[in-house]
């Protein structure tokens, strides 16, 4: 089954304090990098390791690579040896950071905390984790401790932080001035609605303001230091039907998923028509592997023609990824043709092909705009179809255009690797699906190369 993602994601940081000269094999490795050749990166990185152990630098090149491959286990033991050997902050964040993706909570308060210690230029980033890890596991008082502790200047998204969690505050206004000057994209939208509820006097601040400024920070990236408000307006009255598709949201990504189902069916029993807290329980039941009760609620609720677009095109997504193809293609079949876009089409076509019904899957793919066709998926997922079709020719033409733009997809290494093992050119064959697993970062392309080069 195709895992829901967590939606946690680490900044690839290519630099870092190191000695004034670097080794050889470091520069060698950023050279890797640049050409795509992430395995001959990944063992200079470690060659320079070797060469210079108090080097923090390709400690953490290594361990990012290995991080975006999700062998969170290697880069783990990676960086604890580089923490060992070196006084660097960033490795400290680095290792919190996958403690944090593995749900280890007070492993990654301990890094977090370590690192802000050093009071550096990776201060920023130790503390938005420590902030994340506190509110996840409703620590409080600790969280608005540590939010005091922020500094005034900080960055937009540490401000942002600091001014919610510190709203009930008259310090926090002076802040709020600083943060206007700051703020852009959705921390600009998150601004304006904390403003907009501030400006009020306290006693009419209502429990909407806070669950309004709460998903506001969701959707600027800070969704765990709102759980605990979450938790707060619940207790407060428990028939507000809205924190809890919140805070559902939240304990499903960090997969305590019973916490979660309760929250999204009690959301739907206060609001029967609560389509929002549908698609999530349906995505939870889909992650649970409960296709049954994916699919009663699929047959009870009017998904076709309540949906938006937007919201049809995850459901379908949601459906194809967990390989239900008889309720995605049912969605497609009956959803209001107003709601029909390119993307849930080119969704449906993975469905027609599944079911090896290729030149059907073309001619819709043929009545899309053609500019949605020139998105690299979308060419990567055309050629594969042609290939599936038998019109070779037209697959490694398209191969080739996409090459030209697109030097590290894996999708388009496994492609023509199956092109090349149905022609009997297996030492070709070989060498792309090596190529597909080095460049894969995190998706089935590794898994499908691993077993066709079984086969070879």
């Amino acid at each position: 089954m195709k895992k829901l993602i967590l939606v946690i994601i680490i900044l690839l940081t290519l630099s870092a304090c190191s000695p004034s000269e670097d080794s050889q094999y470091l520069q060698v490795g950023r050279d890797n990098l640049a050409n795509y050749e992430y395995s001959l990166a990944l063992q200079n990185f470690k060659l320079a390791i070797t060469e210079q152990p108090v080097n923090p630098e390709g400690y953490i090149l290594a361990a990012d690579l290995l991080i975006r491959k999700n062998q969170l286990d290697d880069a783990l033991e990676l960086l604890e040896m580089g923490d060992n050997n070196t006084k660097s902050s960033l490795i400290k964040v680095r290792i919190g950071q996958i403690h944090r993706i593995k749900l280890n909570y007070t492993q990654a308060e301990q890094y977090f905390r370590e690192a802000i210690s050093f009071n550096d230029e990776n201060s920023s980033a130790a503390r938005e984790g420590l902030l994340k890890i506190l509110g996840v596991v409703e620590k409080n008082e600790d969280l608005i401790s540590e939010a005091k502790q922020v500094p005034s200047d900080s960055d937009s998204e540490l401000l942002l932080a600091k001014i919610y969690l510190l709203r009930d505050s008259e310090d926090v206004k002076p802040l709020i001035s600083r943060l206007s000057n700051k703020a852009s994209g959705t921390i600009e939208e998150a601004y304006e609605i904390i403003n907009e509820a501030l400006s009020k006097d306290a006693s009419q601040i209502t429990l909407f303001d806070e669950v309004n400024m709460s998903f506001a920070l969701m959707k600027a990236g800070w969704k765990e230091i709102t759980l605990p408000t979450l938790s707060k307006a619940i207790s407060e009255n428990e028939y507000y039907e809205t924190p809890y598709l919140y805070r559902g949201i939240i304990l499903s990504q960090e997969k305590r998923l019973e916490e979660a189902l309760l929250d999204f069916q009690r959301a739907i029993t206060l609001n029967p028509d609560y389509l929002e807290a549908k698609i999530n329980l349906l995505a939870l039941y889909l992650e649970q592997e409960d296709t049954d009760s994916a699919r009663v609620l699929i047959s009870a609720t009017d998904f076709q023609t309540k949906l938006s677009s937007d919201q049809l095109v995850f459901v379908m997504d949601l459906l194809t990824g967990n390989n239900d193809l008889e309720s995605a293609e049912m969605l497609y079949i009956k959803a209001n043709p107003e709601s029909i876009t390119d993307k849930l089409t080119i969704l449906y076509t993975k469905v027609l092909a599944e079911k090896k019904e290729f030149e059907t899957a073309l001619k819709f793919l043929s009545d899309i705009d053609p500019s949605v066709l020139e998105e690299i998926n979308n060419k990567v997922w055309y050629a594969r179809l042609l290939y599936e079709s038998g019109d070779i020719a037209s697959a490694e033409k398209e191969i080739n255009e996409i090459k030209s733009i697109d030097r590290a997809n894996a999708e388009l290494f496994l492609l023509e690797a199956q092109i090349k093992i149905d022609s009997g050119l297996y030492p070709d064959a070989k060498q792309l699906l090596e190529r597909a697993i080095d460049v894969d970062f995190g998706s089935s392309v590794t898994i499908r190369a691993n077993e066709l080069l079984l086969t070879l």
